[in-house]
């Protein structure tokens, strides 16, 4: 009985061994994949993906950035017809003081989407470089006075 006791314990520290040194040698590559990024020797901006989002009711169906100018295509979800007084997007990061911006105050019928040219003021990105920054959508529904505010991110790459 004891010797079978024995080799229980030995199978027992045996998978424990196994389990600590895979563990060891996981926290090991994690710990150098961190060091990686860090100095910038993988660049996980780069391979990001394009984003552009809204909160409800309005949707951005997509966008396109180049060196001078910005491109929004926004959907009305509201189930009214909304008016887009503004529409605003400030860089972020890098891009901080590249603003983009109109004040269209055009009729958006719900269920439809429209295309908005956006100019831009500030340093301009260069061509495949990825621009990000804060979407603001200000627009009021029919019938009512009160502005409303539909915000979001969008991330691009330059073309």
């Amino acid at each position: 009985m004891l010797s079978k006791l024995r080799v229980r314990n030995k199978k027992g520290q045996a998978a424990m061994e196994f389990l600590m040194t895979y563990g060891w040698a996981i926290l090991i590559a994690i710990i150098a994949i961190a060091a990686l990024i860090a100095f910038g020797v993988l660049n996980v901006g780069k391979t990001s993906a394009n984003v552009c989002t809204l909160t409800t009711p309005l949707d951005c169906k997509g966008a396109s950035v180049n060196t001078s100018a910005m491109r929004v295509e926004i959907y009305n979800g509201a189930g009214d017809t909304i008016n887009i007084t503004s529409i605003a997007v400030n860089g972020t990061g890098t891009f901080t003081g590249r603003n983009c911006g109109s004040a269209p105050s055009t009729n958006l019928v719900d269920g439809n989407q429209t295309v908005y040219d956006l100019t831009c003021s500030g340093t301009a990105p260069t061509v495949n470089q990825k621009f990000k920054g804060d979407f603001t959508v200000t627009y009021t529904v029919a019938g009512s006075t009160l502005a409303r505010v539909s915000s979001g991110t969008v991330a691009q790459s330059v073309a």
